[in-house]
């Protein structure tokens, strides 16, 4: 798989999961597991289902982009940057849309840290490979993924 693929793959898998959130973590930058809640989707695979687990394999980049909340401390328009997983995953992630951008994927989110004075509104991704699970752990191919979602959104 190119580089190219592999991006696209990551930017279609999270473009699904848009209005979900990522409640959960473990890992590190080898191996990291995000729960993501989604239930319209997950339901469709079991009725008891509420989310997914996407598996991310040797990360390149993982980066939130923040802003202050409160107008009086912004100093310019530019993001501050987090890297750090604990800090990044310390309140559920929003998902919104996804777009590939040079070398990585910037996922459109929302977070918002009352307690750090600060809202996020990118997560930037790049890794390896990406592997998604159903709530029993399962692997399903993201072909699947996309055929559920197909489905959802095609009985509008």
């Amino acid at each position: 798989m190119t580089k190219l693929e592999k991006l696209k793959k990551i930017e279609d898998v999270f473009a699904v999961f848009h209005d979900g959130t990522i409640e959960n973590w473990s890992g590190d930058k080898e191996k990291l597991c995000l729960k993501i809640s989604c239930q319209y989707l997950a339901e469709i695979l079991d009725e008891k289902f509420e989310y997914f687990y996407v598996e991310l394999n040797r990360i390149y980049k993982l980066e939130l982009l923040t802003y202050p909340i409160r107008e009086s401390e912004k100093k310019d328009n530019s993001p501050f940057s987090i890297c750090d997983y604990d800090e990044i995953f310390c309140e559920g992630i929003d998902i919104c849309y996804t777009k590939t951008v040079n070398d990585y994927v910037e996922i459109n989110c929302w977070q918002i840290n009352e307690t750090k004075n600060y809202v996020a509104n990118s997560l930037l991704l790049n890794c390896e490979s990406i592997k998604i699970f159903n709530e029993k752990k399962e692997e399903i191919p993201d072909t699947k993924l996309f055929e559920i979602s197909d489905y959802y959104w095609g009985k509008f």
